[in-house]
């Protein structure tokens, strides 16, 4: 070796050791990144997050009525709802790891507590903007009813004869 490589490894700062959580960040920003480039419908339903945030979406359809009574702007504000939801369990898996919100040098709350507390504030709007108490499913009147019932009950004799002549 030269002795300007020499010197150049002497000057070098220590630093930690390799495998340290010194820089580890609450991954609140990478998620709200990947969310926005590739949007948060497109993560994949086979896993377990996937799975369930379209069972929270379900769950939400089923309280409002179904999705088949919802307009588009509530259709969007409950995406709107899920995908902040997202974030704040995120942040919430950060702070429970961490155990810390309190910086002690400064004597203040983390900023990503504050972060925490204003998007639970729109999520809490949000909710609001789509009703908090559960929906009933408008009911048909008898006629209507009875006519659908007996469609449906002509219909399937149909189908019973076809089956019997096979």
């Amino acid at each position: 070796m030269s002795d300007d490589q020499e010197n150049d490894e002497q000057k070098r700062a220590p630093g930690a050791k390799k495998g340290n959580q010194n820089a580890r960040k609450s991954g609140y920003w990478a998620l709200k990144r990947a969310l926005k480039g590739v949007g948060y419908l497109q993560i994949d339903k086979r896993t377990a997050l996937g799975a369930e945030l379209a069972r929270k979406r379900e769950r939400i359809y089923a309280c409002s009525t179904g999705v088949e009574n919802l307009s588009e702007f509530e259709l969007d504000l409950i995406e709107k709802y899920i995908q902040t939801d997202l974030l704040i369990e995120n942040i919430n898996g950060f702070l429970f790891e961490t155990g810390a919100v309190i910086n002690r040098r400064k004597r203040s709350l983390y900023p990503i507590v504050e972060q925490r507390t204003r998007l639970i504030e729109a999520n809490a709007k949000i909710a609001s903007m789509l009703g908090l108490k559960r929906r009933e499913a408008p009911v048909m009147d008898l006629k209507t009813y009875l006519e659908l019932r007996s469609r449906e009950s002509k219909d399937g004799s149909d189908e019973k004869d076809a089956e019997a002549s096979r």
